[in-house]
């Protein structure tokens, strides 16, 4: 055999071996339909070494980009803040009162003493600061935006009532009743919780507030006082208008009164037979003297109502 034949035969038998291997190592040990690649663990498949970008085909983020492609997306209504609430008042006359309610707050904003035999009012009192007015009822631990939430008016003859819900199943309802021989109102406060839990209550009431301190003269001013009448103490207490100037003043015991007096007339709250912590006196940032009661803790039971009532004066000393 010649050199030809050789080298023919050798090269036949090579492709033969190429051939072999080529099946014994990529054909044969393919995976089948249904079987997976062994991974080696600790190693990282080249496939996924290629697909390791960010945002893959195979990340959850692609995937559902691409099954929801062609399917309109649902338009969710954008959310707005709840738009403040218009104030509302109430006016109601009697023969010796006109007054002034306001929704916001539920409390007294004017007070007008009606002079008899003439056709003249003596503005007694009058809220210039937001949830500062006759009434105005702050509970502890709701903020001091509560004095000012709104309230829903009823009024019947000389009742004006006024009712809200300051929490869910909590709920307030102040009884304003000018249906009184001389200058006296009563005011009710009835604290109703509609839940299953008890509730432990405290709460402010402001109830009595003067004028702005610039309708006084410099004269007039020196008369204008908070008092308060603590139980036990054989004396009352009086603060000027310049001592309150440094910050609020508190008396600590069963409350008798307390009220605000300038020269000619007076304010005074007197609480019904129940229990007070004490009694506060402050100015309102428009230097308006307020006085009011403070309430210990107390229970209010599930699906329970408290009641405290109290008596209002206001007119001549």
């Amino acid at each position: 055999m010649d050199d030809t034949g050789k080298r023919l035969l050798l090269a036949m038998a090579l492709s033969l071996v190429v051939l072999w291997g080529y099946n014994r190592f990529f054909v044969l040990n393919k995976p089948g339909p249904g079987q997976e690649q062994e991974q080696v663990p600790g190693q990282i498949s080249s496939q996924k070494r290629e697909t390791s970008p960010v945002f893959s085909d195979n990340s959850p983020g692609q995937q559902l980009k691409t099954q929801t492609q062609g399917i309109r997306p649902v338009q969710v209504p954008a959310v707005s803040a709840p738009k403040p609430m218009a104030e509302e008042t109430t006016r109601i006359e009697t023969d010796n009162f006109i007054a002034v309610i306001t929704n916001l707050g539920g409390y007294i904003k004017e007070l007008h003493l009606k002079e008899k035999h003439t056709d003249k009012n003596v503005l007694l009192s009058q809220a210039l600061d937001p949830g500062t007015g006759i009434g105005s009822l702050e509970l502890e631990g709701f903020g001091q935006a509560q004095k000012t939430i709104p309230y829903k008016i009823e009024k019947a003859g000389q009742v004006v009532i006024c009712r809200s819900e300051i929490s869910p199943g909590l709920k307030i309802v102040k009884r304003f009743n000018f249906n009184n021989p001389g200058c006296a109102l009563n005011l009710n406060i009835r604290l109703e919780n509609k839940t299953q839990q008890d509730r432990q209550i405290k709460y402010k009431i402001i109830g009595a507030l003067g004028r702005n301190s610039d309708k006084y003269d410099r004269r007039d001013r020196g008369y204008l006082k908070a008092a308060t009448k603590i139980k036990n103490l054989k004396k009352e207490k009086e603060l000027g208008f310049g001592k309150l100037r440094s910050g609020p003043r508190f008396y600590i015991g069963q409350t008798e009164w307390t009220g605000v007096k300038e020269k000619y007339f007076c304010q005074i709250i007197k609480p019904d037979n129940f229990e007070t912590a004490g009694t506060f006196s402050v100015l309102t940032p428009k230097q308006i003297l307020a006085a009011g009661i403070e309430t210990p803790v107390f229970l209010l039971p599930r699906t329970g109502t408290t009641d405290h009532g109290y008596k209002i004066y206001a007119g001549l000393m």
